[in-house]
């Protein structure tokens, strides 16, 4: 393959490999509580806009990628201090974890009880709110990571064809899944 026609696909490629990692990342951190498909979609939809803002010009007016991505942000918050609350109180009522999420509602919930007993408020991090605020972090910094290793890893595959002979690449709705032949 021609270099140039290697690096113009590079952005197809980051597109693609930004979907999987996304829904993978969603999975495991918050996975269980993003159980409705309307707010799954409109999640994914709101997440794209919030990655957009960041490269568009830094004017948040109406109608501007900035405003959409802000937009999108408020809607994820309020989705994941949703999903926060329930995690917390799954795992009160000593449901088995499934996700990030709910480890650390475990963590979380046995910190507010002893900041309970000792008459002291809870940690300000176990506010539904504030958890939210994190797993949206966790989202978006694993998201970027692993684009980027994956896309990195296609580009040395295109650059490198006799590795790129050793492998074979197949796909399904879980993810992608790259083996040695």
């Amino acid at each position: 393959m021609p270099p140039g026609h290697v690096s113009a696909h590079i952005g197809c490629v980051c597109l693609v490999f930004s979907a999987l990692t996304d829904s993978a990342a969603s999975f495991h951190t918050s996975g269980p509580y993003l159980d409705d498909p309307e707010e799954r979609e409109k999640f994914t939809l709101a997440y794209y806009a919030m990655t957009e803002a960041f490269l568009a010009l830094p004017f948040c007016l109406p109608g501007t990628d900035v405003w959409k991505g802000r937009q999108g942000r408020l809607y994820i918050i309020k989705v994941l201090t949703k999903a926060a609350a329930r995690s917390k109180k799954n795992m009160r009522e000593g449901k088995q974890p499934e996700c990030l999420l709910d480890f650390w509602s475990q963590q979380v919930n046995m910190e507010i009880d002893e900041a309970k007993e000792q008459g002291v408020p809870p940690p300000f991090y176990s506010a539904d709110d504030k958890m939210a605020d994190s797993v949206m972090d966790f989202l978006f910094a694993s998201q970027d990571a692993s684009t980027s290793s994956l896309v990195w890893t296609v580009t040395l595959m295109a650059e490198h064809p006799d590795v790129l002979a050793k492998v074979s690449v197949s796909g399904n709705h879980e993810g992608l899944c790259f083996m040695v032949v």
